[in-house]
């Protein structure tokens, strides 16, 4: 059945004893009140399907108030491990028992479809879902109880699904606020259909093959104004890349967070489409991270001047991307995570990680490629005298005892 924490009677088993006043339950019952649903929906964003279960079992008074707050986190297995699975009787109807059973009040947060054990699998849970219109009360609880998924992550593990077999796995998902597809479906239908049902959504992450971006984000469509994160590998050809280079910041207000995958070996010469992209301000965006991508001369000026909120910046894999680096690292004051992996490991290190002269009390978190000797570790942290954790190989494992021992304060982000 469904491999997810489900609320036990004992978990919710009414205390008979009369609970002792106290400052902390008085609080947690005023969080957690009708009046105060949004500061309580705020904090079950916090915890786990299990903690939101510990937190309803500490009084019976809390019970009624925490229930309609609930945001679970679901898995949902394959089959059953029924020789002759009916999901719709099982596996999807199953969330219809878990919500029955919290009150009803609930709201999926996270739906994760695990890697299916065979190919055989996958077309099974296909052909069921696209049949899940059958006009059944099962049918028509699942799909009201579909609409309160909140987050779905399709990964490259459904290699099998076409364009049709997703559109109707998707189709009940229409409170979808954050949509992840790591596919290979080269149809069109595709990119058009998630415009039309997704034009709100908050977080969207397309990999798993190149996208065009026309017909993903022209201005003419005015879909997906409202994100908060993007994380896009983009197509090469013509039209894509200038529909990218020609996106207005003012039509994505909200937006925070910014992934791009532009494959610079896929392209017959380097296009300013980045140049294009980030000249204008962008005066949300906290976190930029760019992949395999060709920058130019003056794009790291552009980043400095245009991204005043950035925090969180990395160079992956990028081509000529040693002056847009040093740029980004001596001109923005705020940046806490950096990370910066070159296109060839043959290139002089000192060009990448650090530029001469350099002193950056802002920075916090470094992680670079390359194997590093005592002397390369001692020069990043004199120019990044406040750094709390290093993500780097070393060149033996004495280098990584000297950096615990002359600076115990620095996390070693390699393990873990």
């Amino acid at each position: 059945m469904l491999a997810v924490i489900n609320p036990s009677p004992s978990q919710f088993a009414c205390s008979s004893v009369v609970p002792a006043p106290s400052a902390g339950l008085e609080l947690l019952i005023w969080l957690f009140s009708p009046a105060q649903l949004p500061i309580g929906r705020s904090i079950i964003a916090y915890l786990t399907t299990q903690d939101q279960l510990r937190l309803a079992s500490v009084n019976y008074l809390l019970r009624s108030l925490v229930e309609p707050a609930y945001r679970v986190d679901v898995k949902l297995p394959t089959t059953s491990g029924d020789p002759n699975p009916n999901p719709n009787t099982d596996r999807l109807a199953g969330l219809v028992q878990l919500f029955n059973r919290t009150g009803g009040g609930g709201i999926i947060r996270h739906l994760y479809i695990p890697t299916p054990a065979s190919e055989a699998e996958v077309e099974a849970e296909v052909e069921a879902d696209a049949d899940a219109n059958a006009d059944t009360d099962t049918d028509t609880d699942t799909n009201a109880w579909l609409a309160r998924v909140r987050s779905i992550d399709i990964g490259p593990s459904h290699a099998r699904l076409d364009c049709d077999s997703l559109l109707n796995l998707l189709a009940p998902l229409t409170g979808l606020r954050a949509l992840s597809l790591s596919v290979q479906i080269a149809d069109r239908r595709l990119s058009s259909e998630l415009v039309r049902r997704f034009p709100h959504i908050a977080h969207l992450n397309l990999a798993g093959m190149l996208w065009d971006v026309r017909p993903l984000f022209h201005p003419s469509l005015g879909a997906f104004r409202h994100l908060v994160t993007l994380d896009l590998f983009c197509a090469t050809n013509p039209g894509g890349l200038a529909t990218l280079a020609a996106l207005k910041a003012t039509d994505y207000p909200h937006l925070r967070g910014l992934t791009l995958c532009v494959p610079h070996f896929m392209m017959a010469a380097p296009r300013p489409v980045l140049t294009d992209l980030f000249n204008q301000r962008w005066p949300k965006l906290t976190s930029l991270y760019l992949y395999h991508c060709w920058l130019d001369e003056d794009l790291g000026t552009l980043l400095a001047r245009n991204l005043p909120a950035l925090r969180n910046v990395g160079f992956l894999w990028c081509m000529n991307m040693a002056p847009a680096y040093a740029t980004v690292l001596t001109q923005c004051p705020n940046l806490v995570l950096v990370s910066v992996y070159p296109a060839n490991d043959d290139d002089p290190r000192s060009l990448y990680f650090i530029p001469e002269g350099l002193v950056n009390k802002s920075v916090a978190y470094f992680m670079v490629i390359g194997n590093y000797a005592w002397a390369d570790v001692a020069r990043i942290m004199n120019h990044l005298p406040n750094l709390r954790g290093l993500h780097c190989r070393f060149t033996s494992d004495g280098v990584r005892v000297r950096l615990q021992r002359e600076y115990p304060h620095i996390g070693d982000m390699t393990r873990g």
